[in-house]
């Protein structure tokens, strides 16, 4: 199974990507069924890399953790997650919280964060609370970012809701694994679209 990413030859814009078609599912990585689905949308575009989302909750927060700020930690809380691989093994990871904070990670392999930090430009964070889901709309600059998506990457898009206890959202949950979003198998093949 294959992620689609769209790739548009012109540069993009929110109304645009918010009205792409979107991956979905409907469960969480134990199969139990979510009050509203974890859909996602990734695209690119000359100067852009695009990254729209929704799933359950958005009550629960990192208190400190302030619209376009760089906080570590926020899965701890409610989360939208976007794992960006390379062949090798090198990857990127970026979170943002129902508030629009946000995270990002260069990792050298599995769990291995490289020894500096090299922090995407962050050209828009939209994020908008409801009353079942939260919703986001992230787009980063290309240029500024440790590594691009190209047709041998895989992605994966994960998320976490808290409603009692933290329940664990994944676009490709890996069977008989306990929940993590960094595990190989959880990764899918990149299928770029035109636009």
């Amino acid at each position: 199974m294959s992620m689609i990413v769209f790739d548009s030859p012109v540069t993009l814009t929110q109304s645009r990507v918010r009205g792409l078609p979107h991956g979905s599912v409907g469960s969480c990585w134990h199969g139990e069924a979510l009050s509203s689905p974890l859909w996602w949308v990734v695209a690119l575009d000359p100067k852009h890399l695009w990254f729209a989302g929704s799933l359950p909750g958005g009550g629960v927060r990192i208190p400190h953790a302030k619209h376009g700020e760089f906080v570590e930690g926020l899965w701890e809380a409610d989360v939208l997650e976007l794992f960006i691989k390379q062949p090798g093994g090198r990857y990127f990871e970026f979170n943002v919280s129902p508030q629009g904070a946000w995270w990002a990670m260069e990792l050298s392999a599995y769990r291995e964060r490289v020894s500096y930090l090299r922090l995407p430009k962050v050209d828009l964070i939209e994020t908008e609370v409801l009353s079942d889901r939260w919703t986001a709309l992230v787009c980063l600059e290309r240029g500024s970012l440790p590594l691009d998506i190209s047709a041998g990457s895989t992605l994966h898009v994960s998320g976490v809701f808290n409603d009692k206890k933290p329940r664990y959202l994944s676009s490709n949950p890996v069977a008989n694994v306990a929940p993590d979003f960094h595990h190989l198998d959880a990764f899918q093949r990149v299928s770029l679209r035109g636009l």
